[in-house]
């Protein structure tokens, strides 16, 4: 199984477009990781009829880090 990452898309689309096709077509993977906050970005990753993982990157909200 071969595995593409993405991360930190920032509503950047029409990038995450890009990459992600150039990830299926020329690299043959079978599955998309998407790294970050900006999970509605992935919608656009499910239109390629790859399986596709989403990682949440901003945990600020569930760890407590004290500065």
């Amino acid at each position: 199984m071969k595995i593409g990452v993405l991360s930190d898309s920032h509503n950047n689309l029409s990038y995450l477009k890009e990459a992600a096709s150039w990830l299926i077509e020329e690299k043959r993977v079978d599955l998309l990781v998407h790294l970050g906050d900006d999970m509605e970005d992935t919608r656009i990753l499910e239109e390629f009829g790859v399986r596709v993982l989403k990682v949440p990157g901003y945990l600020r909200h569930i760890i407590r880090i004290q500065v």
